[in-house]
């Protein structure tokens, strides 16, 4: 439901109400949900914070429905939906859903694989290398949410003059915006690891090495968010399933010979050709 909402909010160009909400609203009602609950006595244990994170997700959802439900104005369908069009939407929507799915493996994969490859310990650093370079991910998200939009708009106008210059512009602007993010976490590196306890102060070289990798994935722009666009899921299928399987590779590979290192250089050499054959592609 979620997904949906967010998508019909970027669509009208609502993007404040997705991101003031996803991300801003609810990590900080959960943080005060937490210090709540410990302020009160009681013990937090994972459990009890999944079920914090779970009744946010929850508030958050049906906060947004309700919003969205006042802005839309209903329209009464004209005609019944008949068969032929749900079979296009399932057509439609399945692609979406498969680039979906193997995008979020491309976020999360790295962490899981390392996870079994490695010890407890340099999975550990590895995880707390990547949350605090959120901060970039975040950059590169945002302009997601921006540029989409505006490349839906040049697309249904038929100017591909003025799609041309909104790609050139989200890739500059993304790449601006990752260096920005990642100059700033760099330089509060590690004064956040001091946050997670002294034994995490050898991620600051995890952080340099992954920092390249969210430099690499930045090189590509929006051109993810073009190509999903115009239609090219299969492309995206390709491209995304071999860079996954490559990866996965590479990671064992290089985690054998360099540890934990030789992961996040993995990462991003992978990155690195992603970007490429997307941007080759757009």
């Amino acid at each position: 439901l979620e997904y949906f909402l967010d998508g019909m909010a970027r669509a009208m160009g609502w993007f404040r109400l997705t991101s003031i909400v996803i991300y801003i609203v609810r990590p900080i009602g959960i943080a005060l949900m937490a210090i709540s609950v410990h302020l009160a006595g009681i013990r937090l244990s994972s459990g009890l914070v999944c079920g914090l994170v779970v009744f946010a997700l929850v508030l958050t959802t049906y906060a947004m429905l309700k919003i969205m439900r006042r802005r839309v104005t209903p329209v009464e369908p004209q005609q019944q939906v008949r068969s032929e069009q749900r079979r296009l939407w399932l057509k439609a929507s399945l692609p979406l859903l498969v680039v979906a799915t193997l995008d979020d493996l491309m976020l999360n994969g790295d962490v899981a694989l390392v996870g079994v490859l490695l010890s407890p310990a340099d999975a550990a650093s590895y995880f707390v290398a990547g949350r605090i370079l959120v901060l970039a991910a975040f950059a590169q998200f945002a302009f997601y949410f921006v540029f989409g939009r505006r490349f839906s708009v040049a697309l249904a106008d038929r100017n591909r003059a003025k799609l041309k210059s909104e790609f050139h512009r989200a890739t500059l602007a993304t790449i601006l915006a990752t260096i920005g993010s990642i100059a700033v976490t760099l330089a509060a590196a590690p004064y956040l690891l001091m946050v997670y306890g002294n034994e995490y102060a050898a991620a600051i070289d995890l952080i340099w090495l992954l920092s390249i990798a969210f430099l690499a994935r930045s090189v590509s722009g929006q051109a993810h968010e073009l190509l999903m666009i115009m239609g090219y899921q299969r492309a995206l299928t390709v491209i995304n399933g071999a860079a996954i399987v490559l990866g996965a590779v590479m990671i064992i590979v290089l985690a054998r010979m360099l540890h934990v290192e030789g992961a996040a250089i993995a990462v991003g050499i992978i990155s690195a050709l992603r970007s490429l054959a997307l941007y080759v592609l757009a």
